[in-house]
């Protein structure tokens, strides 16, 4: 990352200064994808994108706007004192705005850190880097990076790699992370690479768990717990949550699924309106009219409640439907993709006489129909099972025309059976009762083949 001055808002005097991220070595794709979904996002809080191109050696490079300050870790190290609990829940409220905004884009940062936010001269986090973000949902695309990103701060789920760890849980989790690392100035799944490697493998004693140490308020150790829960389900279900609950710790206002007695909320209710308690006590020991004042004060205070609930509920079915409308256009867009790939290569295997060719897109067939995506199309399953069954006939016909070796041909016999057992079981008992034919014949010492295929059609005749 580098100074620059852009030359062409360059003014005589007034140098036009921008952040220049090149990419040494790296290919054209990265930085377009970089480049492109940052540029989607319009927030206070995440670093805007200019441009993007190539320069004149070749590399690949992102215009950001210049943020004159401090990187988070780099500004809690000179601030001379420490961040007191609430300074680092008004930080992370602000961060998690400008995430929620990433978010509404549809795009997941996943390595949210403190080297990867910026403190501006007005005390003002700016989210930047979003180098190996991903489109949410997208688990083949976030396979290329692997576990990148920083382990101190890193989801369960992004280690493990598995489709979790590209949603916005990830990032949910980063940033329960970036307060408990503010509040205890500890790495939340360690504080060496060790460490966090033991925990995020092991997942028992040590990492978010140690919070406990450190003499955390009780209603912020329960958020910041809720917000690092090892399961993706247990932690707040939109970075949005996360905020309204921290923006409510700092208002001393109620958090509708931690502070449910009403002893609790009295606390609070007087925490956050001195004065009023302060009358309504002085009424109370003096006339027995302040029973009616206790009696409204109650229903203040469920009736704020209950519009909590309400706002938080709107939030998640809000977020849960921008995700959902994003998940379906990009099904769409895949399985049209997929149609049309599969149409062409079959185009052009037809026009070959090769049997290599017909093995090549059997191959290619049976991928597809064993593939995660497209079981979720039935028409589509159902298409390429078909054509599957018919390559597999023609090429078994092929090897048999051919001269192929009897137990090869035994071979495709079982597998078309197999292929045909959900279809067609009297197709499927022919080509298995012929496979065990030319087994007995050709290998009659071959015990668990024979075995095999006679389990087989014991299954198939049922």
């Amino acid at each position: 990352m580098y100074e620059a001055v852009d030359r062409i808002f360059d003014e005589s005097g007034m140098p036009s200064y921008v952040a220049l991220k090149i990419f040494h070595g790296v290919g054209k794709s990265r930085n377009s994808q970089e480049g492109t979904r940052t540029r989607r996002i319009r927030h206070k809080h995440i670093a805007r994108v200019f441009d993007q191109g190539q320069t004149e050696d070749g590399e690949q490079y992102v215009v950001y706007e210049l943020v004159d300050g401090l990187s988070l870790d780099s500004w809690v190290k000179h601030r001379g004192e420490s961040v007191s609990p609430r300074q680092a829940c008004s930080m992370i409220v602000s961060i998690a705005h400008g995430v929620q905004s990433a978010h509404n884009a549809g795009i997941v940062h996943r390595d949210l850190k403190p080297s990867n936010i910026l403190v501006n001269r007005e005390n003002e986090p700016v989210v930047t880097d979003f180098g190996i973000s991903q489109t949410q949902n997208s688990y083949e695309e976030g396979k290329q990076y692997g576990t990148r990103g920083s382990l101190a701060f890193m989801a369960p789920e992004q280690y493990d790699g598995v489709n979790e760890g590209a949603m916005p849980s990830s990032d949910i989790y980063a940033l329960g992370g970036i307060l408990y690392w503010l509040i205890t100035k500890h790495f939340p799944n360690g504080d060496r690479v060790e460490e966090a490697v033991e925990w995020l493998d092991n997942r028992c004693d040590g990492g978010p768990h140690r919070l406990n140490q450190w003499g955390v308020d009780a209603r912020l150790y329960a958020v910041i717990s809720k917000a690092l829960s090892l399961d993706p389900a247990d932690r707040y279900q939109s970075v949005e949550s996360l905020a309204q609950d921290l923006e409510a710790y700092l208002d001393n206002r109620p958090i509708y699924w931690l502070d449910q007695s009403v002893a609790t909320q009295g606390r609070l209710f007087a925490k956050r309106k001195p004065l009023v308690v302060s009358l309504v006590f002085l009424v109370f020991i003096t006339t027995a009219a302040s029973i009616g004042v206790w009696v409204n004060m109650s229903a203040a205070l469920r009736q704020e409640r209950l519009d909590a609930v309400a706002a938080v509920e709107m939030e998640s079915l809000q977020s849960q439907l921008t995700i959902e409308q994003a998940r379906i256009e990009d099904l769409k867009e895949k399985s049209a993709l997929l149609r049309s790939l599969v149409e062409t290569w079959i185009a052009v295997v037809k026009e070959s006489d090769d049997p290599k060719d017909a093995r090549r897109n059997l191959l290619f067939l049976h991928s597809l129909t064993i593939d995660d995506f497209v079981q979720s199309d039935p028409l589509l399953l159902t298409d390429l099972i078909t054509k599957k069954l018919q390559v597999g006939e023609e090429y078994l016909a092929s090897l048999k025309v051919n001269s192929g070796s009897p137990l090869q041909i035994a071979y495709w016999h079982e597998t078309l059976g197999e292929w045909n057992r959900d279809f067609d079981l009297v197709r499927a008992r022919v080509h298995l009762l012929s496979a065990l034919d030319l087994v007995e014949e050709y290998g009659p010492n071959d015990d668990v083949w024979q075995a095999r295929l006679r389990e087989g059609l014991e299954s198939a005749g049922n």
